[in-house]
């Protein structure tokens, strides 16, 4: 998939930090993410991953825009 059909994606829950690994947003200590090689276009790998620090650390990868925005939407619905 695309990295500009992954940040449309992110852009419909907040602001999209985007550097040369991909983009990303944040969402109460949660990053939502599409990954990339260096300034690629072509996403790897979509990505949520909360935690502190290494040893309490949560990473889940997903394979489309689909599952991503389903896990979004789980933890909006889930804290509202």
């Amino acid at each position: 998939m695309k990295l500009t059909n992954a940040i449309k994606l992110l852009n419909q829950y907040g602001e999209v930090k985007q550097d040369e690994t991909g983009a990303r947003i944040e969402i109460d200590g949660w990053t939502y993410g599409a990954s990339t090689n260096w300034n690629e276009q072509e996403v790897l790998f979509l990505y949520c991953e909360c935690g502190a620090n290494t040893w309490n650390r949560q990473f889940y990868s997903y394979n489309t825009l689909k599952g991503l925005k389903d896990c979004m939407d789980r933890y909006i619905r889930a804290t509202a």
